[in-house]
């Protein structure tokens, strides 16, 4: 079977010869350093590493790469920010993103962030939303994108995923950029109908950048990535009712409108953490594949979920980074082969890390990870 044969068939819960390795997307990229060492391990030299916009900043990759260790999923990047935003990431300096607030690249690397909540809306009421000059997409988003699209199209070799176009979802947006966290929390106790309205216009703004890409590549893509961060390590950031009663509607909207634009495609959320009480409404919402599964966190056990969800939603990720990840070549071994049994039978799954792989994660490792999930036919 072809990669994409072999997502499609988990896509829609049927077993394949082996699992579907997903990398390059969600919680599922490198840093610059190991895309450079997984390069110079395979031959591939290092001019021709590729660089495209994901979120809060740009990101290393190759095709190539992918190509050489197996990967099934390829990715096409919404360019939002543009050169600006790579600009700021080398020079290790300040970016205001299009709804006006400012984050800054670390001196370290360049590649960590600090998010400074610098909010725009701190003190606005309802009437104020209607002077805030709100986001929209133009034709530089575009770049390339579609031209990239198509070309792994005609391939038809592999899955094709699609990046979100802004950094977070809907409850992230007015926490982080427009309003911070403390004050978005006490909107949504007290001052309620702020809060929906606020979401609603920013779901509103999410639509509008996803329907004008869609237009574009909605029939050649197979996935389509949102986000919303709602976990902590032992707990959701909210309580089930507050997420049914504010942020599950505007959820069900964004993806209603996705799915309206690329019928066949599956939407992923990104949402890490603690979220075990909250898939049920996920896949009511219409989600439907989750990322990354974070089995550190409380009450993400794999074979509690694959038994509590797995027929109605699709798991991505669930490769434990933080412990089996950074030890031996054999702790990673035993971790993808027991993930792998835990998660496979009845397809449903496409195997990734439980985040993004740090910079201290051995490239060596990351190879045994992926060679092992080609080779390893699980257990029923």
């Amino acid at each position: 079977m072809l990669s994409r044969e072999i997502v499609l068939a988990a896509l829609n819960h049927e077993e394949t010869e082996r699992v579907p390795i997903a990398i390059g997307g969600s919680a599922s990229k490198f840093y610059t350093s190991t895309t450079l060492e997984l390069m110079k391990h395979y031959g591939i030299p290092e001019e021709r590493i590729q660089y495209a916009a994901a979120g809060f900043k740009y990101i290393t990759f190759s095709d190539e790469l992918w190509e050489k260790m197996g990967i099934d999923v390829r990715y096409i990047y919404p360019d939002t920010h543009g050169e600006k935003l790579l600009e700021a990431q080398k020079n290790h300096g300040v970016f205001i993103n299009k709804w006006g607030s400012k984050f800054t690249f670390r001196d370290d690397d360049g590649e960590h962030l600090n998010i400074e909540e610098d909010v725009v809306l701190p003190d606005a009421t309802i009437e104020d939303l209607d002077k805030y000059k709100w986001p929209k997409p133009g034709p530089e988003i575009l770049k390339g994108l579609k031209e990239r699209a198509e070309k792994l199209k005609n391939d038809n070799r592999y899955a094709i995923g699609m990046y979100r176009p802004l950094e977070v979802g809907v409850f992230n947006t007015a926490r982080y950029f427009l309003r911070g966290s403390v004050k978005f929390f006490e909107d949504m106790l007290l001052n309620k109908d702020f809060a929906i309205e606020l979401l609603k216009r920013i779901r509103k703004v999410q639509e509008d950048y996803y329907i004008y890409l869609l237009k574009e590549v909605g029939e050649m893509v197979d996935i389509v990535d949102i986000e919303e961060d709602l976990g902590m390590q032992d707990r959701p950031m909210i309580s089930p009712q507050l997420y049914r009663e504010l942020i599950k509607p505007e959820h069900e909207k964004l993806i209603s409108t996705i799915k309206k634009h690329a019928p066949q495609a599956k939407v992923l959320l990104h949402c890490d953490g603690s979220v075990k009480e909250l898939i049920a409404d996920f896949i009511d919402a219409g989600v439907d594949i989750l990322n990354p599964i974070q089995v550190n966190a409380k009450g993400m056990e794999l074979k509690t979920l694959k038994k509590e969800f797995g027929k109605n939603i699709i798991f991505a990720g669930a490769v434990d980074v933080q412990k089996p990840m950074m030890g031996s070549i054999e702790d990673v071994e035993r971790c993808v082969k027991e993930t792998i049994d835990i998660m496979a039978p009845g397809g449903g799954y496409l195997l990734g890390p439980s985040h993004n792989f740090s910079s201290n994660i051995s490239y060596i490792n990351i190879i045994a990870m992926v060679e092992t999930a080609r080779n390893y036919r699980f257990r029923k």
